[in-house]
């Protein structure tokens, strides 16, 4: 095989894996933007649901999004646990899996992992 024919290849690998990142990126982008809907709508009564660590929630037995991203331990997985089951001191929401990872998306924009 001759050079050339070898950086065409990587190059069009490359390519393929360059767009596929970016396909991930945007569908993150419209999960988080579509949770930010959902939380806007639902979790704002007693939760802040804005990015503003600093700012307390509306009920202060329930934690500001941002404090749930940044809380160690708190994994994707808790949070959808946790949106999953039921509480006597949240409504009794039933949120699709894709609003569910919308959710998480959304609280993973203010500094989560």
């Amino acid at each position: 095989m001759r050079t050339r024919d070898i950086v065409m290849r990587f190059g069009i690998a490359g390519a393929f894996l360059l767009l596929s990142e970016m396909g991930v990126a945007s569908a993150q982008t419209t999960a988080s933007g579509d949770g930010g809907k959902l939380a806007r709508t639902f979790c704002n009564a007693c939760h802040q649901v804005e990015p503003n660590a600093d700012a307390p929630s509306p009920n202060p037995e329930a934690p500001p999004f941002a404090r749930i991203a940044t809380t160690p331990g708190m994994t994707d997985l808790a949070i959808r646990v946790f949106l999953r089951s039921p509480h006597s001191t949240m409504p009794n929401f039933l949120l699709s899996e894709p609003e569910i990872d919308g959710v998480i998306a959304y609280i993973r924009t203010m500094g989560g992992t």
